[in-house]
């Protein structure tokens, strides 16, 4: 199965504009995790566009070096979550952007005030159904069925389950942290 060139030019387009807001962010704040940002939209940009050129090759050597860096990069992306995480303050109303923006935010202050179930079980509801409506798109006007499909079924129960695990530890904190002070 081709996938349609439409797709590629439209994701080398998204990937030049988060190489843009990227590289932005990298020059104010300096940090190791925006480098390694920086570099991955680079590579995603490069495959894209080598897949669109049709040089399959070269775009899956540089997809394949893509997801090594990103599964290296994990480690460091999870310190940088988790400070966010305890930066964040549950008083703050719960904004839409929130769920978009900075999501696992959006989440943790639902868990704060309905509970981790709810919070979890939403964000699974979420994700399988904007991962849904892409799903339907792309078969109807192109015919994909299997591969992006076995992607979101292993994607968002994985992400469900790494999100349960944040907010179950911000949650623990929150509470070590009130006993001490109370």
């Amino acid at each position: 199965m081709e996938i349609p060139r439409e797709i590629l030019v439209l994701s080398a387009l998204l990937y030049a504009y988060l190489i843009v807001k990227t590289a932005r962010k990298t020059y104010e704040e300096k940090t190791k995790l925006n480098y390694i940002t920086l570099l991955l939209m680079v590579l995603s940009f490069g495959w894209s566009v080598l897949a669109a050129l049709d040089m399959i090759e070269f775009a899956a050597i540089a997809w394949f070096a893509t997801m090594i860096i990103s599964l290296i990069n994990l480690p460091e992306l999870g310190r940088h979550v988790d400070q966010q995480l305890l930066e964040m303050d549950e008083r703050e109303p719960i904004r839409i952007s929130d769920f978009f923006t900075r999501q696992q935010l959006g989440w943790l202050k639902l868990a704060y005030r309905r509970g981790i179930g709810v919070s979890v079980l939403g964000y699974f509801v979420f994700n399988t159904i904007i991962y849904g409506l892409v799903l339907l798109a792309l078969d109807y006007f192109y015919g994909f069925k299997i591969g992006i499909s076995v992607y979101a079924l292993i994607f968002i129960p994985v992400s469900t389950y790494r999100l349960y695990r944040q907010i179950k530890k911000r949650l623990a904190i929150r509470k070590h942290t009130v006993a001490i002070q109370g």
